[in-house]
């Protein structure tokens, strides 16, 4: 073989080894398909504690329903949105640890941003009769701007590199994670809602399997009421979202400027809101409901949205 030919050859087995080096260290690492990767869903997972920026807080599960416990002294614990917990739970498990960027050498924790991380996630998985801790530590972005660097409890000796998508899914305070509905109730599982004040009943609709029909007051009591707008009123209730949650104790003195009374044909226990003047402040009322476990804020416009009269439903003939 001429030498020509030789270091012609020479040079494409060192290309082709150093490619083969490259997808080694680089390899995207495996997901679901490992099995020390955990499958976390809000099934399987007990708590989670994350800090973020100086926001430290946990979810964790009671009875099956899940709560907020923020961080400081706050007296109460907010509900926690099911479906805001299960995307944060997909965005670590769903899509593996991403890219393995190699081993990783304690001494150059600085150059990661490990000594200070943006993220510390902590995941307790239920195993057994026990639990299992997964720690997702979170550092500085890549120069490249790809992704930020990342280090997992189940695999400590690497490094890896965390695209920013799901880097943005994880990096949410406490607050995001509140369930601010009034009612737990779909809206069309709503049976009847009724809206009161101190001097009483204003006006209560019921659903029949036609449509919807006026039972008070009395001088309404069997019309018909609209349904377009009792479908269009019913659903921005079910969708209503407190202006901000209350994380302590407030006086609510004197009785209840509007209470809204919301009942389903399932066999639930009736649901009730109600709202009181707020004396000063941002918000126009603080409320209470059953589903809360705390006070709440309301905007004057959100409240207009539900304190309705019985004229907004009644039927209309059109000419």
């Amino acid at each position: 073989m001429g030498k020509p030919r030789f270091l012609i050859l020479a040079f494409l087995l060192l290309v082709l080894g150093a490619g083969v080096l490259y997808f080694v260290l680089h390899r995207p690492a495996a997901g679901g398909g490992d099995p020390r990767w955990p499958e976390l869903t809000g099934g399987n997972v007990s708590r989670v504690v994350l800090a973020s920026g100086g926001d430290d807080f946990a979810l964790f599960v009671k009875d099956g329903e899940w709560f907020v416990r923020p961080g400081g002294n706050a007296a109460l614990l907010p509900r926690a949105d099911a479906q805001k917990l299960a995307g944060l739970l997909a965005a670590v498990s769903k899509g593996g640890p991403g890219m393995d960027l190699g081993r990783y050498l304690p001494a150059r924790a600085r150059g990661y941003g490990f000594d200070r991380p943006i993220v510390v996630l902590r995941i307790y998985q239920r195993i057994g009769g026990g639990e299992q801790e997964f720690v997702l530590t979170l550092g500085d972005v890549a120069p490249s701007g790809e992704g930020v660097y990342a280090q997992y409890s189940i695999n400590p000796d690497r490094v890896f590199l965390l695209d920013l998508n799901r880097f943005r899914l994880l990096q949410h305070g406490a607050a995001f994670y509140f369930d601010g509905r009034l009612v737990n109730i779909g809206e069309n599982d709503i049976s009847s809602v009724e809206l009161s004040n101190p001097r009483g009943v204003l006006w209560r609709v019921v659903r029949r399997d036609d449509g919807f029909v006026f039972d008070a007051p009395e001088t309404l009591k069997g019309q018909v009421a609209s349904g377009p707008e009792m479908k269009l009123y019913l659903h921005g209730l079910a969708a209503m979202r407190a202006s901000g949650l209350l994380l302590k104790p407030v006086e609510t003195p004197g009785p209840p400027t509007y209470t809204f009374a919301v009942r389903s044909d399932k066999g639930r226990a009736p649901e009730q809101v109600q709202l009181f003047k707020a004396d000063g402040g941002d918000a126009a009322y603080i409320g209470r409901s059953n589903w809360q476990p705390g006070p709440f804020q309301m905007d004057a416009p959100s409240a207009a949205q539900l304190v309705r009269s019985a004229f907004d439903f009644q039927g209309r003939d059109v000419f």
